[in-house]
């Protein structure tokens, strides 16, 4: 035992570090996509974020989802949209301690 405490290593783990509620996602930005009616959102990775919640309305009813999806990337491509219409994009983070708060929404004009 002795030797063991000699060694400089501990005598047993270390406790692992829960990485938190993640911040909201920064830096969002949406643009075309490279088909008519599509957007393409993207903004920088969160530390820790496993996954991250995607959002879409109108610009006219922002409370009203149209699209909804859920991906390990901070980038996501909605498709199927009205051209000439107003969409508003945000993003969330989700770590192992749950989702973190919405990103500050970007409108963009589908064409």
């Amino acid at each position: 035992m002795a030797v063991l405490l000699s060694s400089g290593f501990p005598t047993h783990k270390p406790e692992r570090q829960s990485p938190g509620i993640p911040s909201a996602p920064a830096n969002l930005t949406v643009t075309l996509g490279a088909c008519s009616g599509d957007l393409r959102g993207a903004a920088d990775p969160v530390l820790g974020a496993v996954a991250y919640n995607w959002q879409l309305s109108t610009a006219a009813e922002p409370t009203v989802v149209l699209q909804a999806a859920q991906t390990t990337a901070a980038r996501n491509t909605f498709g199927g949209l009205t051209p000439g219409v107003v969409y508003r994009i945000t993003l969330n983070a989700v770590s192992s301690a749950g989702p973190g708060d919405w990103a500050n929404p970007v409108s963009q004009k589908a064409v």
